[in-house]
């Protein structure tokens, strides 16, 4: 049989492949997109993946996945834009994948669907944030265009159940494959876990992360060690909160950690403290599910955290200070286990693979 030619094209995702902090921007999509490039079963797929311009050589082969340079990872003007877009369509080309695959919404969204249509090839586009389907692009340029362009798109896929229903209402009559497939993640074996005196935040320094909410908890808790793993993705908000941090005694601000340790920051925590006000799925609540930590934040999705007694969800800081206060070992453990749980049976990589694989080959 032969095999289905994919490439995954996201740009940020090179640092993951070569085990390096790189460029600390990159976040749950390019995880996402790299766990289920790296997850595909090569006997039936041939995978490539399109990464930005790092210095690394043209073509570059990492288990059995064939990285290839892509554009920088910024366009200084317009002249630039045009050029990466030619630039791109000639390395699609030169793939000749059978499937294109990318994560989020944006003008390159656009590029994708015109090199698609020129080559006849399918594209699978997944959402990375609900203000990618919500309907909040509307009233951009950008947002008609798309909006005008979307049936192209062979296979749309979203972080959430409840989402279904926001992405009908905006883009009524999608008529190709429309499905929900949640982020994968790697999961270890459950081992027993201690309750900490440690709360844990991690998140890029971008407003609607709303990292200042963090540090009224941390105010909120002064018995508790509070560490914040925050990329200066944007300097005027990280500069902020690193200057207000200074004035809080429990707080200690970490501005990237490389992906081999990460792990175990959040199996050192007590709570992982999710401050978000608009998020399609983040990675910080599967990668805090998995190790077992429970989860306190101003969102939920698809009810999974009340639903399944994994946590709290409050956006009120006095609630928040109360609860973790409350808390005992025995009732940590039961919100441990529970988040260990549900994040087997829905995140797993080989059912989350195999949910994809069904997907491609159809």
């Amino acid at each position: 049989m032969k095999k289905k030619r994919i490439v995954f094209i996201i740009l940020r995702a090179y640092p993951l492949f070569i085990n390096s902090i790189g460029n600390p921007s990159h976040g749950g999509a390019e995880i996402d997109l790299y766990n289920i490039a790296k997850g595909l079963n090569t006997d039936i797929f041939d995978v490539h993946f399109i990464v930005g311009d790092y210095g690394q050589e043209k073509l570059i082969t990492i288990d059995n996945i064939t990285l290839h340079k892509g554009q920088a990872l910024k366009n200084s003007n317009i002249l630039n834009g045009i050029i990466n877009f030619l630039k791109l369509s000639i390395l699609i080309l030169k793939i000749n994948p059978d499937i294109i695959f990318s994560k989020g919404v944006s003008w390159q969204s656009i590029q994708l669907i015109i090199i698609k249509k020129i080559l006849r090839k399918k594209l699978a586009l997944k959402s990375s944030h609900k203000r990618n389907i919500d309907g909040t692009l509307n009233c951009s340029l950008f947002g008609k265009i798309f909006k005008s362009l979307i049936q192209n798109i062979d296979f749309f896929i979203l972080q959430n159940k409840e989402d279904e229903e926001t992405f009908l209402k905006v883009f009524p009559g999608f008529k190709n494959t429309l499905t929900t497939i949640r982020n994968a993640q790697h999961i270890n074996p459950y081992t027993s876990r201690v309750f900490s005196k440690t709360l844990l935040w991690i998140g890029r320094s971008e407003a609607f992360k709303q990292p200042q909410e963090f540090l009224e908890i941390a105010k909120s808790c002064p018995t508790y060690k509070c560490t914040m793993i925050m990329p200066n993705t944007n300097h005027s908000i990280f500069n902020k909160i690193n200057n207000s941090a200074t004035h809080i005694g429990n707080i200690e601000i970490i501005a990237g950690v490389p992906r081999e340790i990460i792990e175990s920051y959040y199996r050192n925590a007590a709570f992982l403290i999710s401050t978000s006000i608009n998020e399609g799925f983040p990675n910080v609540i599967l990668e805090s599910m998995k190790n077992g930590t429970p989860i306190i934040s101003f969102l939920d999705y698809d009810n999974i955290i009340k639903n399944n007694n994994c946590g709290l969800i409050s956006k009120d800081i006095l609630e928040i200070s109360s609860f973790i206060s409350e808390i005992d070992q025995k009732k940590w453990e039961r919100m441990s286990i529970n988040a260990y749980n549900f994040s087997k049976e829905n995140f797993n990589v080989g059912k989350i693979i195999h949910d994809y694989e069904k997907l491609f080959i159809s």
